[in-house]
């Protein structure tokens, strides 16, 4: 504790250390005699290599009641994989995290949507976070010196927000790097789709000004708008997707400044958009909103020549340092929503549609969902199609039950990671990589799905197992238990199980043929 604080702050941490063989106690006399020197000189000498800084005769794994002397020699010790960080007991998770930059001081990573900065002890999600998964894709720094046992996030971005993050790699660059989010020394762009039009008031400098406290605090954004889409299930028939620079960091500053102040929410904002009719059609897809720039000053850095050439990154020389610029390319959703929707309204005017504010966004949104993919699947077959977690063995063992209590055969199957899964996740406006839930697909003239909470009671209200009435218990408990609850449940047992039941690299299809027809093969979409 006295030696290390910031490692050991406690006592019971010390004795944890101690008891994990971490920590080692080398015992040695005072100073050795000059025979004895003259010795270890000669073997030194003779092996031509130093003799062993620990001793197995002299050094033991420390523990609490051991007496300390003056000569003795406390060390920790670590094991250290192939990357050079101190292997851990878990897995690397289960979701991709792109590097785009790294030295031996910091690195900037793209967070994915979906995954938590920070695992709380009661948060629910496990070795789910971004923290978890740093030591698995960073290299460790060069100099060991001030080394930090793990990478940590030098800020955090929501659970439903992606992009760019700072990590930093050292403790020095760990200190620097905060001191330059704390006095605002960083520049942070983010690129967001609105559900509504926005006003353009007050221009300064091509950037429209947000004034407006968060709580208490005072809170700064500016904004631009980049581009209009015309849509059917929007406020106001449109979509705009605009660039935030914000001057402030508080807590969910863009989403209240979006949703508030400019009265045009964030697109899958379940928080802040209001839960009306046009919010309730986006909410399925995830959130847009992504972090895809930022400027920071180099913890290190002194001068030009220092800098790597990446792709993707740019340095620049100021009179307080060297700054880091880096921009990434807006996640592909957010493309596709605006033509998306711009088709669709383009599609519908065709045939000859009013469109209007009362336009019902749910029946256009299942009249437009039709693609080729969906009437290929649903064709010669209306029965509902479960997506599940295709590597996941608890997803495959409610597939393996399912199929054992669906005795009349009414529902069917494919992975959400098949050519079917993603089709039918873009049906029903799902995000084609998402697979962080159960979806049950049904064809109710035009896709119809159900997520979470809600598919698992729809897919219970259709099975019939004998002497076991879980139709029965499955519209009782939809009846009766709100969907928040319900919804609450299913993200930490879902968030956590790869660790619970581990992962697989094949699902059942079937005892020698019998389920063959339940499960939907990819070939129906040729």
């Amino acid at each position: 504790m006295i030696l290390d604080p910031p490692t050991y702050p406690s006592l019971s941490r010390a004795r944890k250390a101690c008891r994990q063989g971490v920590v080692v106690l080398t015992n040695r006399v005072a100073r050795p005699s000059f025979t004895r020197r003259l010795v270890s000189r000669l073997k030194s000498l003779v092996l031509l290599r130093p003799l062993p800084s620990f001793p197995k005769k002299k050094t033991i794994r420390g523990r609490a009641a051991d007496r300390v002397t003056p000569t003795s020699k406390i060390s920790i010790q670590t094991r250290i994989t192939t990357k050079g960080y101190p292997s851990l007991s878990y897995a690397a998770p289960p979701f991709p995290l792109p590097v785009l930059y790294q030295d031996s001081h910091l690195a900037l990573i793209n967070k994915p949507s979906g995954v938590v900065t920070l695992s709380h002890r009661r948060g629910g999600h496990g070795k789910m976070s971004i923290r978890h998964a740093l030591p698995h894709v960073l290299s460790p720094p060069s100099n060991t010196l001030n080394i930090l046992r793990r990478p940590q996030p030098v800020h955090r971005l929501d659970k439903l927000t992606s992009g760019i993050m700072v990590i930093a790699k050292t403790k020095p660059a760990l200190v620097k790097l905060s001191k330059s989010f704390a006095e605002r020394d960083v520049q942070k762009y983010y690129t967001a789709i609105l559900n509504g039009l926005p006003d353009e008031v007050g221009l300064v400098n091509g950037w429209n000004v947000i004034d407006s406290n968060c709580g208490v605090k005072q809170a700064i954004t500016e904004w631009k708008v980049k581009e209009y889409a015309t849509s059917l299930k929007a406020s106001e028939n449109y979509l705009t997707l605009v660039q935030f620079k914000p001057k402030t960091g508080r807590f969910h500053q863009l989403r209240i400044h979006a949703s508030e102040v400019l009265g045009c929410p964030i697109i899958g904002d379940v928080e802040h958009d209001g839960g009306g009719e046009s919010a309730m059609c986006f909410r399925e897809s995830g959130m847009y909103l992504c972090s895809d720039g930022i400027e920071i000053k180099h913890p290190e850095f002194k001068s030009l020549e220092e800098c790597p050439e990446v792709e993707g990154v740019e340095w620049e020389e100021r009179e307080e340092g060297i700054y880091l610029k880096c921009r990434i390319e807006t996640p592909e959703k957010f493309g596709k929503l605006m033509r998306r929707e711009r088709e669709r309204f383009e599609k519908f005017e065709e045939e000859g549609y009013e469109t209007t504010e009362e336009t019902n966004p749910e029946t256009v949104m299942r009249y437009e969902n039709r693609g080729e993919g969906f009437k290929r699947i649903f064709g010669d077959d209306r029965r509902p199609v479960i997506l599940f977690d295709g590597v996941c063995n608890m997803c495959n063992s409610a597939v393996n039950l399912s199929l054992d209590w669906d005795a009349k055969g009414e529902l069917r199957f494919a992975a959400l990671q098949s050519d079917v899964g993603r089709e039918l996740l873009k049906s029903v406006g799902r995000d084609e990589d998402d697979i962080s839930t159960i979806v049950l697909v049904e064809d109710n003239e035009g896709p119809k799905g159900y997520t979470k909470s809600d598919a698992v009671l729809r897919i219970g209200s259709l099975l019939a197992p004998k002497y076991i009435p879980v139709d029965l218990a499955s519209k009782l408990a939809l009846a009766t238990v709100p969907k928040f609850l319900r919804d609450l449940f299913y993200d930490n047992v879902a968030d956590n199980r790869y660790r619970i039941m581990g992962k697989r690299d094949e699902c059942r299809l079937g005892d020698e043929g019998k389920f063959e027809d339940r499960f939907v093969p990819d070939e129906v979409l040729e």
